[in-house]
This record gives structure tokens, sequence and C-alpha cells, in this order.
């Protein structure tokens, strides 16, 4: 299955963190009252810096992917793709329409996942604009931090750490943050679980 075929994408956020505040604090070895606000905003800060690096989203959040057009298949952004809620389409005339769960097939443990027209199936007739196919589905590695590997949590309090200690710094040469995901530590940590595309 090729790259990623999707013309634009939107997520929303997780309901938790793989790794707590408390997690990030005795990491980075800060007194359990200093800074906690900031610490929290860094372990944020930190995930996405880490699922930007992997591309992949660490604990569940839900995605919509849009085609223009139905493509051979569907293939979505982001993983572990973990279900699938709805994919639906706009039909001829211009109506949403959900595609029956009968009328596809889907991949969930191919990297990256996909839906193909079920056996003897074909896409159905769509309208022309930007947003004509849209699927909405759920990617992480499950509700809490636990269910999250270990070295992707670690590699998320270790870029907390990175930012935290960084902060406000700039480099001289080109007056921008100093910070940035080159700590080699990290991306052993994570390399296993790089993918190429989002």
């Amino acid at each position: 299955m090729s790259k990623p075929n999707y013309d634009s994408f939107s997520k929303g956020e997780p309901a938790a963190e793989p790794v707590t505040t408390a997690e990030i604090q005795e990491y980075c070895r800060i007194l359990e009252t200093q800074d906690a606000t900031l610490v929290a905003a860094l372990g944020i800060a930190a995930r996405d810096a880490i699922e930007g690096l992997t591309n992949r989203l660490l604990i569940n959040t839900t995605v919509v992917a849009y085609w223009r057009k139905f493509p051979k298949a569907l293939v979505l952004p982001f993983a572990p793709v973990s279900s699938i809620t709805s994919v639906k389409y706009y039909d001829a005339d211009n109506d949403i329409q959900t595609l029956a769960a009968t009328e596809y097939d889907t991949d969930l443990n191919h990297d990256p996942a996909y839906i193909c027209p079920a056996y003897g199936k074909t896409w159905p007739d769509i309208y022309s604009r930007p947003d004509a196919v849209q699927v909405t589905y759920v990617v992480g590695y499950g509700a809490t931090g636990d269910d999250v590997p270990e070295a992707l949590k670690v590699a998320v309090k270790a870029a907390a750490l990175d930012i935290y200690e960084f902060r406000g710094l700039t480099n001289e040469a080109s007056d921008t943050r100093a910070w940035s995901l080159d700590n080699a530590a990290i991306h052993r940590l994570v390399n296993s679980y790089k993918r190429e595309y989002v």
C-alpha cells in the first residue's frame, strides 16, 4: 500500500497525556510544587514533538481525513489506527451520506491503515468539492499512558527535560529558540517507531 493519499485532515486533542506532570517532574528532578503549570505545558509540547517525530499519535485521538474524490483505497494518515467511526461522502446531489460498513473493507493492522471497497463493491458517485469524502477514525495506543510503549513515554519525558532546560534561551547566530529535537538519545528511543509519512 502506498503512502497516505488524503487531501487534508483535522485532529482533536487526546483526553489524557501519555505521562503525568508528576512523572515529568520526577524525571526532570523538579521540586513537586515548583513550576508545575509550566511542566504540564512542556509535557504537552513534548508529546506533540514526539508525535511529530514519529508520525504516530500516542493517546486515542479522533482524526478526520478528507479527499476530493474516492481513490482506489483511502490510505489513512497517522498510526496506530484503532477503529473507524464513519465513512461519509457528498453524493451527486451534494447531500451528505454515510457509507454502510458492509460497503467497505479495512486493514487497520497494515501501516499505513487503509479502507477499500468490499469485494464486488465500488465507490459511489460523489459531488465535486474539497471535502467530498470524509473518514472519521480513532488513532492511538489506548486511552491512558499505560497503553503507550515505554520507549515513547521515556522519549516524551526526555523531550520535556530538554525543553525545560533550554527554556528562554536563543541561538545567538540565528536569534531563534536554542532548543530543537536533535537529542540523539531521544532519536534512539523512537527510532523503531518512526514512520516516513503522516
